[in-house]
């Protein structure tokens, strides 16, 4: 942390006498540019998710969970936030549990003022680095200063699909989504599966809007409209616009709607990464329709190559081309008599990447919202989401200056 950057802070006290010589101390201190208290764990999870902060101190003892089980949950969601835990007296194996748990340092109430001071810049300057080395795509100038530069160039649609359910593709989609992350711009994640989408859920997100709520202004939208219904997931730096909660209200999004919400974007984000539903109704034609590059996910079953071939077969007979598709097989079988070779001369089109079956990592990913290209950066899956995300950059530099069909409107000329 620079030495003029200043420092926020979220206390986590129920105890009053604590807590009034903890803020006697920290109102004083010329590093810190906001303190926060919270009394209890839900409070300061709440505090968390509206505002990211550098240091928390919690305290051991809490009334709703102990203030070790949040230091995890805080990690957990705020992986670049740094805990210092408070006791009233450094027991040995507190202090090992508090580190385990992910805790920076461990202080007793009786702290001095030069020590607290000193562990909170220290706290502070961990923070920034930790952020610097996991998110360095968080800059502090995303978006081009010069609006004649911004509109140059228009962001590109990626659409991950597959014809049969049960592939992957929103697993596919959020970790797809991730490996395209840009230092220089912001990156969407939009849920097109309007009635069962979960791809808020793979990253431990409730949405309170979602789609629908754009849906009746889509002649007049705008970038705060966007902003403001979108969940931008602090650890990711992804921006999602979540699918409806109620599956009843979906239709009232149709594909022209869709289609139009995705071309405003846009022009807020470089890369929009959809997820899709198996079932070709409107939403999914219009987020293929909008989609610059497919990702097709398809396993290794005969019935999977079947769906597959019949989506092709249809892609091409409404005029589009398969040069912007890339084939991938997820939940690979080396061993599987259904090779690489007889799936592409099946489907005459090249398999780009292969995902290897590892059953215990994603379903531990999915359950704590924490997708493998966060969670287990240097797993093979990992690796080949990343190898997706090349392959699909590639792609789009190959496709930038070719027209294309539209099914649901045209594109500007």
């Amino acid at each position: 942390m620079t030495p003029d950057a200043r420092i926020k802070v979220l206390v986590v006290e129920n105890n009053a006498t604590n807590t009034k010589n903890l803020k006697k101390y920290l109102q004083v201190m010329e590093s810190i540019a906001v303190v926060d208290f919270a009394r209890t764990a839900q409070e300061a999870l709440n505090y968390l998710r509206n505002e990211e902060q550098d240091v928390c101190l919690v305290g051991e003892h809490l009334p709703d969970i102990e203030g070790l089980k949040l230091i995890e949950l805080i990690r957990q969601d705020n992986p670049g936030t740094q805990i210092i835990v408070l006791s009233d007296q450094k027991q040995v194996d507190v202090v090992l549990k508090a580190v385990r748990s992910g805790a920076l340092d461990f202080l007793t109430y009786d702290v001095s003022y030069e020590e607290l001071n000193s562990t909170i810049r220290r706290a502070a300057d961990a923070a920034s680095a930790e952020r610097k080395k996991l998110y360095p795509y968080l800059g502090e100038n995303k978006r081009p200063e010069n609006k004649e530069a911004e509109q140059l160039e228009l962001g590109n649609v990626v659409t991950v699909y597959s014809p049969k359910g049960g592939s992957g593709v929103s697993t596919v989609t959020a970790n797809l989504a991730l490996a395209m992350r840009d230092p220089n711009y912001d990156i969407a994640l939009v849920d097109s599966d309007l009635q069962y989408g979960d791809i808020a859920l793979l990253f431990n997100e409730i949405a309170h809007v979602s789609m629908l709520n754009l849906a009746p202004r889509v002649n007049d939208l705008d970038n705060k409209l966007i902003e403001d219904v979108v969940i931008h997931h602090k650890s990711s730096g992804l921006y999602i616009l979540s699918a409806p909660s109620k599956i009843d209200l979906s239709e009232s999004v149709t594909g022209d709607k869709f289609c139009k919400i995705l071309d405003y974007m846009r022009q807020m984000y470089r890369f929009i990464i959809v997820n899709s539903h198996p079932i070709l109704n409107e939403a999914s034609l219009a987020a293929l329709d909008s989609g610059d590059v497919i990702v097709l996910v398809m396993t290794q079953e005969i019935t999977a190559v079947r769906a597959v071939r019949s989506f092709l077969d249809l892609w091409e007979g409404l005029k589009l081309s398969r040069d912007n598709i890339v084939l991938v097989i997820n939940h690979f079988d080396k061993e599987s008599p259904l090779t690489i070779k007889k799936i592409s001369e099946s489907l005459k089109i090249p398999v780009a990447v292969t995902i290897p079956e590892d059953h215990q990592l994603m379903i531990k990913a999915s359950n704590l919202g924490t997708p493998v290209v966060l969670s287990a950066r240097n797993s093979q899956i990992a690796q080949s989401i990343n190898q997706i995300a090349d392959v699909v950059r590639k792609k789009l530099d190959e496709i930038k200056l070719s027209n294309r069909t539209r099914l649901f409107i045209s594109p500007p000329v």
